[in-house]
């Protein structure tokens, strides 16, 4: 469908609710990597 109307405010709110990391986030670097 392409990509979030970030003009919009709907779009807005999507885009605040999306968290991106670059490599394993806290949380996650100690724990043991499992292929899902």
């Amino acid at each position: 469908r392409g990509m979030i109307p970030h003009k919009t405010k709907r779009g807005q709110a999507a885009l605040a609710r999306l968290r991106v990391f670059d490599g394993i986030p806290p949380p996650y670097d100690k724990r043991r990597r499992v292929c899902v």
